[in-house]
């Protein structure tokens, strides 16, 4: 049987860092980090998530993770003007 808890029910895990998404007035977002503490605990086992994995991979942590590709559409009126030059 699975026990469950509530998020707020008394259990505590160890602030580590903290990150502002929101950008600063110098257009940089603030990110600190406790290094020891996240060295200690990634070799202890810990995995972090999908975006604590990016912070640390912008703070040198952790190897960067390779983002996905973008998608651009192409330009329609390129595609337009290509078929109208050929149909001539």
């Amino acid at each position: 049987m699975e026990r469950r808890q509530a998020r707020d029910s008394g259990v505590r895990h160890e602030d580590v860092g903290w990150w502002d998404p929101t950008p600063a007035p110098d257009g940089n977002m603030h990110l600190g980090l406790k290094m020891e503490r996240i060295k200690y605990w990634l070799t202890a086992g810990a995995t972090p998530t999908d975006k604590v994995a990016e912070l640390l991979g912008h703070a040198g942590v952790l190897p960067p993770v390779p983002q996905a590709p973008t998608y651009k559409p192409r330009d329609p009126a390129f595609d337009t003007k290509w078929r109208t030059l050929r149909s001539k």
